[in-house]
């Protein structure tokens, strides 16, 4: 039984012997296998990050208990699946990396990526496709700052080594994946610069109860998933079938979060969740219908947010 009164500091909470140990060992396992000899330490936080300029990870401490990740899956449905965790690992370690090494001072930095001491936006409007910049988080993360270009970019290379190069052939972000290749060639091996700092946000200091944590949770996944969306869910259905949408969508979920990725080129982790996010509207209001209309429907979703940041 969860106990939404318990303060996060007052979870009990590790990285050793829990879920997240495991992603960190496969982590640092692609890190030695792409020739870097830098192991980034990860710590509990109340959400994913790297502190400015310090290089560790935070991740959020929901995901160092299965208990705690399926009671957020039940009250929320927003929960990090292995895809996601394995993206968002990959970005942090980069920016872990270039902190570690101070690489923003190299003098191939800036002109590809822009200025580092650049202000981070409170918001800002990408350009969706830009051939400049990569493609690994959602929203089109790479155009948000300097600092966040590198990292998505650092983050494809690792994943996909030179295949990644080929696939943005003739493009400025190949350039900058050129340079990664040879920033890891230059200091993979190399001492860190900077091995510790003050932590952003360490759960054991906390104090916030697992409930006002939960409604802070609640209110970001209902800003990207709005309740009006089900009402397009319903519109979409409508009349077409006699199919239960919400049993049949989860049958062939993963067949359309694979199709619909490729059609896209959206992560599917993104895919998958707002698939699951259509499964709830469907099973909230009982919708019956034809569900060979759903990867129409997550399609045109998925494109619409691309364009507008909204999927309604």
């Amino acid at each position: 039984m969860i106990d939404t009164r318990a303060r996060l500091c007052d979870l009990g909470l590790a990285v050793v012997a829990s879920p997240v140990e495991a992603a960190v060992a496969r982590l640092h396992a692609e890190l030695r296998a792409a020739g870097i000899t830098f192991a980034p330490r990860v710590y509990l936080s109340d959400g994913w990050g790297c502190p400015d300029r310090v290089p560790v990870i935070g991740v959020p401490f929901t995901l160092a208990s299965p208990e705690l990740t399926e009671w957020l899956r039940t009250e929320v449905d927003d929960v990090e699946d292995d895809d996601f965790v394995a993206l968002a690992m990959r970005h942090e370690a980069a920016h872990a990396f270039a902190y570690a090494h101070r690489l923003w001072l190299d003098r191939g930095y800036e002109p590809l990526f822009g200025s580092f001491d650049a202000p981070y936006p409170d918001a800002y409007e990408p350009t969706p496709h830009h051939p400049d910049f990569v493609r690994h988080l959602d929203g089109w993360y790479a155009q948000r700052h300097a600092d966040d270009d590198f990292a998505e970019t650092f983050a494809v290379w690792l994943r996909d080594g030179d295949a990644a190069i080929a696939r943005y052939a003739g493009t400025r972000a190949a350039e900058k994946l050129r340079f990664v290749v040879d920033l890891v060639r230059r200091f993979g091996h190399a001492t860190p610069i900077v091995t510790g700092g003050p932590l952003d946000a360490p759960l054991e200091e906390l104090t916030q109860t697992l409930g006002e944590w939960l409604e802070l949770r609640r209110e970001r996944f209902t800003k990207r998933y709005p309740p009006a969306l089900d009402d397009v869910v319903a519109v979409a259905f409508a009349g077409t079938g006699s199919e239960s949408v919400a049993t049949a969508l989860a049958m062939q979920r993963e067949s359309i979060v694979a199709r619909v990725a490729e059609s896209t080129n959206e992560a599917p982790y993104f895919v998958r969740r707002l698939c699951r996010r259509i499964e709830r509207a469907a099973r909230t209001r009982r919708l019956r219908g034809d569900v060979s209309r759903a990867i129409d429907l997550v399609t045109t979703l998925i494109e619409r947010y691309a364009q507008t940041r909204s999927f309604v």
